[in-house]
């Protein structure tokens, strides 16, 4: 990372948005990535504990396997939520301080391209839509 002369530095928020009284930054959007952790604890359990007595009680197992497929599709949603927000986060976070990553690695590449698709602004805003991108962006899209 790359420091800025000290006359850019600003007076720091709690939240990564620029300080102002009922500056919110990015509060609502780590709430969404808490609520896809939730869903994602809630899925990582093994579909298999449970039991069904089928056919009169002459079976006492049926395959779990569609229940177990569907929840691995949503624990990728879930985890595409995650990463978004962090993306997000991440990319505010090093605009707010004048700061990009090093070097010409992937890594660069990957912040060009998101610092590229996200909307540049820091204000307090809604950030749906960067999410969005986000999620396109890890997506391959």
């Amino acid at each position: 990372m790359r420091p800025v002369d000290s006359t850019s530095q600003r007076r720091r928020s709690p939240f990564p948005g620029r300080p102002r009284d009922g500056s919110s930054g990015i509060m609502i959007t780590e709430y969404a990535a808490q609520s896809a952790l939730a869903e994602l604890r809630g899925a990582a359990q093994p579909v298999t504990i449970g039991h069904a007595v089928i056919s009169r009680g002459a079976e006492e197992h049926a395959s779990f396997v569609s229940t177990g497929a569907r929840r691995l599709l949503e624990s990728v949603e879930h985890f595409t939520l995650v990463l978004a927000c962090e993306l997000v986060a991440a990319v505010r976070a090093l605009r707010l301080r004048d700061l990009v990553p090093a070097g010409d690695g992937e890594l660069r590449d990957f912040y060009d391209r998101a610092a590229d698709r996200l909307d540049p602004s820091v204000a307090d805003r809604n950030l749906t839509e960067d999410v969005e991108v986000a999620a396109a962006l890890l997506a391959g899209g």
